[in-house]
């Protein structure tokens, strides 16, 4: 392969992994996601053990204030579903990574394509902006 090639090809996958955090401005965040919350996470749990080194989590949201509403929204707390890996490892967009007691804005999207069953999601880690 020709080094012009593979440095373009390099840099072509370097701009389509950053573009989710970096194009987007939180007004354009918002406008793509279905529901945005300033909440606190009250707690966090494994679900399932999914791909290598990628598992499945739940977290409750206690909701502050409703920045984009959602008819599921109907209650001050709401469990959202997100992948991350235990052991720490990146990924280009990065995980969420949710903890107990962290404070910030969550852009959610609902949908069923890690549950089966329709829920919000965290999909990325430039979902959430902690404060």
């Amino acid at each position: 392969m020709k080094p012009s090639l593979t440095i373009g090809l390099f840099l072509g996958l370097m701009t389509l992994g950053l573009a989710d955090q970096l194009a987007l401005t939180p007004e354009q965040r918002m406008e793509q996601r279905d529901a945005v919350v300033e909440a606190e996470v009250t707690s966090v749990k494994e679900i399932k053990k999914g791909e290598v080194d990628v598992n499945l989590y739940s977290a409750v949201l206690k909701i502050d204030k409703v920045l984009k509403s959602h008819p599921e929204i109907t209650r001050p707390e709401v469990t959202v579903f997100f992948k991350m890996s235990p052991r720490g490892i990146r990924r280009c967009p990065p995980f969420a990574e949710l903890k107990e007691k962290m404070r910030g804005t969550f852009y959610l999207r609902y949908a069923d394509y890690l549950t089966g069953a329709k829920g919000f999601l965290v999909e990325t880690g430039s979902d959430v902006v902690t404060r």
